[in-house]
């Protein structure tokens, strides 16, 4: 196809694409005052509303905080906006065939919208086609103005993963440890009501870093969310005061903590809790309401320690589920596969040998309380013991 035809076609099939789908006639484009903004990532304060164009699958998968979901083109024949695109730039294809497929959802958000205030910012994968096509939208709807994010997801992406390295080295870590049981989320939780700035790893992976550690009823994020989380956690904190983290591993269920930030968590000063194992084993059931719940679940979670325990330690452990032994099954869970397991993670991962021993004697409202007066006073001792 001539390629100066083609290009005369794509601009003309922009002009006025929310109209009806009846419409075949070439429409001349209005006159409009709407003042069209390209800007980047932050965004100007003065964004009121942030709408992703792109399919609702992508927006699962991961979106700009705050951003509603509106998808701009409908799928065709399950092909998604990018294969509507290149197919448009492929084929000479009528353009009243093409604007069919332009949802009338965003025209009609402007419109109900409208306002003064009104200052809405919209992005597509690219920045490019789609976007496009919303400005004349606004144009259309007769908005004062619109913002439209320069290239698009794929530079928000790109700012995503340039701050989470700045960020990372802004901050000081104070890292709790201690082995499975001895309540750390529950400390960190008590700790961010109190005001103190928390990374709560565990909650932004949905997981607690082991083979039983997912949460149960709920999915792993994936890794372009997993790191827009991180990246609006530490967005949000003070780089003249400590947060306080979890010492995890690296891999926490199927996803990774950046580099950078671990190795910046690793140096960070480490407050080991210490607790009874029987206070440990009521902590673990209380985390863990889920395995007295549905133990068929459970059961198929333990089967897959057999690599790392042994088939025969797997068997008795069923066997105590089976029997609702419970507090005999946390027993054996704890010392003869998560303390080890803990240990040796954590031999390797800190970068330093300073680390003061918090002993907690359960982990009562005045424990808790009295705990994070210790922690947050920053004591010169090598040992605390809390009661």
């Amino acid at each position: 196809m001539n390629r100066r035809l083609l290009r005369n076609w794509k601009q003309q099939a922009f002009v006025s694409v929310f109209k009806r789908r009846e419409t075949t006639a070439v429409l001349k484009r209005r006159e409009t005052t709407s003042d069209i903004r390209r800007v980047h990532y932050p965004f100007p304060c003065s964004v009121t509303d942030v709408i992703d164009l792109r399919s609702e699958e992508l927006f699962k998968r991961n979106h700009i905080h705050g951003a509603i979901n509106i998808p701009l083109v409908d799928n065709v024949l399950g092909k998604g906006e990018h294969n509507i695109a290149w197919n448009t730039n492929k084929y000479f294809a009528q353009k009243e065939m093409f604007a069919e497929y332009i949802n009338t959802s965003l025209s009609e958000y402007f419109i109900r919208n409208k306002s003064q205030n009104f200052c809405p910012l919209v992005y597509c994968d690219k920045g490019s086609l789609i976007s496009k096509i919303a400005t004349h939208i606004a144009m259309d709807a007769g908005l004062d103005v619109l913002y439209v994010l320069n290239n698009g997801y794929i530079s928000y992406r790109k700012q995503v993963l340039k701050d989470l390295r700045t960020l990372s080295l802004q901050f000081t870590f104070k890292v709790i440890s201690g082995l499975t049981g001895t309540g750390k989320t529950f400390l960190l939780t008590k700790m961010s009501e109190k005001g103190h700035q928390v990374l709560d790893l565990e909650c932004l992976a949905k997981h607690k870093g082991s083979m039983l550690g997912l949460w149960y009823g709920e999915t792993q994020p994936c890794n372009d969310r997993w790191q827009s989380l991180l990246r609006n956690a530490l967005a949000n904190f003070d780089p003249s005061k400590p947060v306080w983290v979890e010492s995890e591993s690296q891999r926490i269920g199927k996803l990774c903590i950046p580099p950078i930030l671990f190795e910046q968590i690793c140096k960070g000063d480490r407050f080991k809790i210490i607790l009874p194992i029987e206070e440990r084993i009521k902590c673990s059931l209380r985390d863990y309401p889920y395995w007295k719940e549905d133990t068929d679940t459970l059961i198929s979670i333990v089967h897959k320690l057999e690599t790392y325990c042994g088939q025969e330690k797997v068997n008795y452990w069923i066997s105590l589920i089976e029997s609702e032994r419970w507090e005999e099954f946390v027993h054996q869970l704890l010392v003869e596969h998560y303390d080890p397991t803990y240990t040796r993670s954590q031999n390797k991962n800190k970068l330093t040998n300073s680390e003061i021993q918090v002993y907690m004697e359960n982990q009562s409202e005045e424990v808790v309380k009295s705990t994070i007066n210790f922690l947050t006073e920053l004591p010169g001792t090598t040992e605390l013991k809390t009661q």
